[in-house]
């Protein structure tokens, strides 16, 4: 499956998951897209109806109908009245059914030998569908969260057997949640406690292996501060996705994971699949910003835009923009929403208490002001030391020099005799590299890639080179052979101009040149051209670029096969030249490059 069906996948799975479970096959039939991209997200929603009830949200549940609950002794009509009354382990009396999962039922009740302390009781149904399967899930999630230990997490008080079929105890939470907290003003100090308790809870779950992954509003529990004001209002951490991790973990699909999370709060690496403790990090920047701000960093509501405005908008200026961030606390806010995550802050617990001493600290003068903006933008410290420092003489040989490009390096290589890395290039998304050896086995023939989904080398453009080559003209010639999937030759020249995407697809016995238009729609589209020969035989892809008419002719092995390619502005990034690999209507891919060459004409 190409990436450009995954996103498809992920986009219509999500609206899916929107509609009640009732709702879904309706909405999936109506629904024009290919049959590969329907199987996927049709069983994408069945390991969901199975998940339901392991991870479903009881405790948000329980906060909504408790007072009814506890006045009325009332159960909600249907399965589960057979159980009003049962004593659990001796000790917990079920009053309420509170909710209702696809396999279980959720109970509020009471702890006979904690003075009738409230809490919620989840029991796995005896009539669902592989029972011994969700036997085993159901202890696997007693397990797991039974590992975080932490007053900032909703955690497990015990487990056991009811007529037969195994339950858990959970804390019930007297508060409600952060988004209902959000509807009346949060001052900085208010935001300065949840977040350091947030950081706090995190770091704990972090410690033992598990990853958040859906931390927003909806999720985070405040429970009111005792009445003697002794202490500040109390955070729970509440639905952490534990069990799609677990089920990572024992070896099931992680076609999950890749979709976990709500997109708003979503880190840019999620999108691709990928979550570590810097995506909650991400996540809680998000909710910080949210209290204060009242509005989300990005607003989009669909995935692939809010993708694209995460790369292509810096934190730095939306932070710029809004007014009621304190000034000490964009600085950390800033680095926590980074797109790279080797620039977040790696410590849950760190960053939220650095946060909440930033949101105490009191307003910075002018000069602080300024010294914190330029502790956070590049752009402006470069900015002030080049007004101190120029002089007018000095300025205007440097517009010249500038303008005149004749420090610029026009040529950037890389020969398959060696690996790409020695040679300036880097390695993007997921990519292994090794020397493919002539037949005889004395010799290096090309440097071949590998990848389960996507990924290259590149080698970035200084602003001045892109600017250059789109003024004057370039060529991007990569001899290379298509052994899987798809191959990639490609050149970003953003801000300066479009991103030229091109490479080669197995259709079958048949090699296709493709010059892709379209890849955010659910099927790529592309210029394209077929390769006559052998399929599997190295070939020679030249792309020139003439700016007048401002488009690209393509040819393959001497001869011209496509012509007035003007290239895409979609998922544009500074990248600059690009080859590799990604899978197309395949399980891996892999291509052979002996040599790739990109040179800016004189």
């Amino acid at each position: 499956m190409s990436p450009a069906q995954w996103t498809a996948v992920q986009s219509l799975f999500q609206r899916a998951l929107d509609l009640n479970p009732d709702q879904r096959e309706a909405f999936l039939q109506s629904a024009s897209f290919d049959p590969e991209i329907q199987r996927e997200v049709e069983s994408l929603l069945l390991s969901v109806k199975e998940d339901e009830f392991l991870n479903s949200p009881a405790l948000e549940s329980a906060r909504g109908t408790i007072e009814q609950a506890v006045q009325t002794r009332e159960s909600l009509p249907g399965p589960g009245a057979e159980f009003i009354g049962a004593v659990a382990g001796d000790r917990y009396r079920l009053m309420q059914v509170l909710a209702r999962g696809a396999h279980g039922l959720v109970f509020l009740a009471t702890d006979s030998r904690l003075a009738d302390r409230k809490v919620v009781v989840k029991v796995l149904d005896a009539a669902a569908e592989h029972q011994r399967w969700l036997q085993r899930r159901f202890q696997q999630e007693i397990e797991i969260l039974g590992r975080i230990s932490h007053p900032a997490v909703a955690g497990i008080r015990d487990c056991g057997e009811l007529h037969g079929q195994p339950y858990l105890v959970m804390d019930f939470i007297d508060g409600v949640t952060l988004r209902e907290r959000m509807k009346s003003v949060l001052i900085p100090s208010n935001v300065a406690s949840i977040v350091a308790q947030i950081g706090s809870a995190l770091r704990a779950a972090h410690i033992q292996g598990i990853i958040h992954r859906d931390l927003k509003p909806e999720n985070i529990m405040i429970q009111p501060a005792p009445e003697d004001g002794g202490a500040e209002a109390r955070v729970k951490l509440i639905d952490f996705g534990i069990a799609h991790m677990q089920r990572a973990e024992v070896g099931g699909t992680t076609t999950v994971l890749m979709i976990a999370g709500t997109a708003r709060y979503m880190a840019p690496e999620q999108f691709l699949g990928i979550a570590d403790a810097t995506s909650d990090i991400y996540a809680l920047a998000v909710v910080c910003f949210e209290m204060l701000a009242g509005v989300t960093p990005y607003t989009a509501s669909d995935p692939l835009k809010l993708a694209s405005a995460q790369r292509s908008t810096p934190p730095e200026v939306i932070l710029d923009r809004n007014d009621k961030i304190p000034a000490y606390a964009q600085p950390l806010l800033a680095s926590a929403l980074a797109v790279d995550p080797e620039r977040r802050p790696s410590d849950a617990e760190a960053f939220g208490n650095a946060l909440r001493d930033a949101l105490l600290r009191p307003p910075p003068g002018w000069i602080s002001r300024m010294r914190l903006r330029f502790s956070r933008d590049v752009h402006s410290r470069v900015l002030a030391v080049s007004l101190l420092i120029l002089l007018l003489a000095a300025a205007l040989a440097g517009i010249a020099w500038v303008q005149n490009f004749t420090h610029i390096q026009t040529s950037i290589a890389a020969s398959g005799l060696n690996d790409p890395i020695q040679e300036g290039f880097s390695t993007h998304l997921d990519v292994t590299g090794n020397v493919e050896l002539t037949n005889d086995g004395r010799g290096i023939e090309a440097w071949s890639l590998l990848t389960r989904s996507q990924g290259f080398y590149f080698h970035g453009l200084t602003w001045q080179q892109r600017r250059i080559a789109m003024h004057r003209g370039w060529t991007l010639i990569g001899s290379a052979r298509l052994v899987e999937g798809a191959l990639y030759l490609g050149a970003d020249f953003q801000d300066a101009g479009p991103r030229f995407a091109t490479g080669a697809t197995l259709d079958g016995d048949t090699l296709v040149l493709r010059a892709w238009t379209n890849q955010a729609s659910s099927e790529w589209q592309s210029l394209s051209a077929q390769i006559p020969g052998d399929p599997h035989a190295y070939h020679t892809y030249e792309l020139r670029f003439d700016p007048n008419p401002g488009a690209v002719a393509i040819k393959v092995d001497g001869t011209e096969r496509i012509r007035g390619y003007v290239g895409t502005h979609q998922f544009q990034d500074k990248l600059g030249i690009a080859f590799g690999a990604h899978r197309w209507k395949s399980a891996a891919a892999r291509a052979d490059f002996r040599s790739v060459r990109f040179d800016i004409r004189p």
